[in-house]
């Protein structure tokens, strides 16, 4: 598939700090994915993270405090953004059998490889978190870390995905993630005029929201700075929130979702 304005965001970033800012505001929502994704595809970012000592890390200090928030010790669970593995199999040590979910091939590829190497066997899939199909009432747990559910552009589409991820869930089943807060955000400003401004100039982003940015110019996240907003998003998504997590100022939030 072509994209256009996925090309002029890239040109825009290279030209300087004044006209690079407004890549953001030139690119749709699917381009904001594909963006990303071509990021993500870079021989650096590929790197990183099947880096094997970070692969054999394990699941780090933050993420094991939200499952440690659930009674499921085991059971089927789907790995949204695996990467090289690295929570792939700590979860599968632990007794989960997993499926994991990436839409860098590469990344699925490598996550299957490591993971066997350390004696765990885990299904992988190549699919973009808000856009894959996944079986009903299937898993006990879903698992979202690195910030992703802010990689999601727009809220309406993070909700489709929200509702999705809830319907792949068993009854009861547990959702986990991680997403980017800034309690310091500020309200409308005129750089957020002349964002919306260049958006509608370049018939480019119209659903900008308050908080979205390219992320050191490599991929999207959205920054939430409203409690509401988020706990609106996962009620409409059809979860009740069993644990919220929010920083000081700014940093990585997480939250413990249960469906409804």
């Amino acid at each position: 598939m072509v994209y256009p304005r996925v090309w002029l965001g890239r040109l825009l970033v290279r030209l300087g700090d004044m006209v690079k800012a407004s890549a953001l505001m030139v690119m749709k929502k699917d381009d904001l994915v594909e963006f990303s994704r071509r990021s993500y595809s870079d021989r650096k970012f590929l790197g990183y993270w099947t880096d094997p000592q970070r692969v054999n890390s394990g699941i780090n200090d933050e993420e094991r405090a939200l499952l440690e928030k659930i009674p499921v010790r085991g059971g089927r669970l789907l790995l949204l953004g695996v990467g090289g593995g690295r929570e792939a199999i700590s979860l599968g040590k632990m007794g989960f059998k997993v499926t994991a979910v990436d839409f860098i091939p590469e990344m699925v590829k490598s996550a299957v490889f490591n993971a066997a190497q350390c004696g765990v066997s885990i299904e992988g899939l190549v699919g973009e978190v808000s856009r894959i199909k996944l079986p009903a009432s299937t898993f006990d747990v879903v698992w979202l870390m690195a910030a992703m559910y802010s990689s999601i552009p727009t809220s309406k589409r993070r909700i489709n995905t929200l509702q999705n991820i809830s319907k792949s869930l068993r009854p009861g089943g547990y959702f986990l993630l991680q997403f980017m807060w800034n309690n310091g955000a500020r309200g409308a400003t005129r750089a957020e005029r002349l964002k919306k401004m260049i958006a509608l100039l370049t018939a480019g982003n119209m659903t900008y929201e308050k908080g979205d940015l390219l992320w050191r110019y490599e991929e999207f996240i959205h920054f939430f700075s409203s409690e509401d907003e988020l706990r609106g998003e996962f009620a409409a998504g059809g979860f009740q929130v069993e644990f919220l997590h929010l920083p000081a100022k700014s940093g990585m939030g997480g939250a413990v979702l249960k469906k409804l």
